[in-house]
């Protein structure tokens, strides 16, 4: 599975709590987030994924690429509107 560079960016900034960070920095988290994720095996084109090491974070995966990460809390205050 694949991560992109604005997840590993938002992983920076929404788990770590990081304000600023260099370019190194956002690889190193794209390395360590495509070590976490290697072995688990999503079906389905787009899902919510947990990570087993950051129980805080939750990864959006769509097609086969993590594209963000937010927070559990982010996600239970959401309203969702009934469609």
């Amino acid at each position: 599975m694949k991560v992109s560079f604005h997840a590993a960016e938002r992983f920076l900034q929404r788990v770590f709590k990081m304000k600023s960070y260099s370019r190194r920095d956002i690889h190193r988290a794209r390395k360590l987030l495509e070590m976490e994720v290697r072995d688990i095996v999503v079906t389905g084109i787009k899902r919510f994924i947990t990570f087993p090491s950051f129980d805080g974070a939750v990864g959006i995966y769509y097609d086969n690429t993590i594209v963000t990460i937010w927070p559990k809390e982010y996600l239970k205050t959401k309203r969702r509107r009934n469609r």
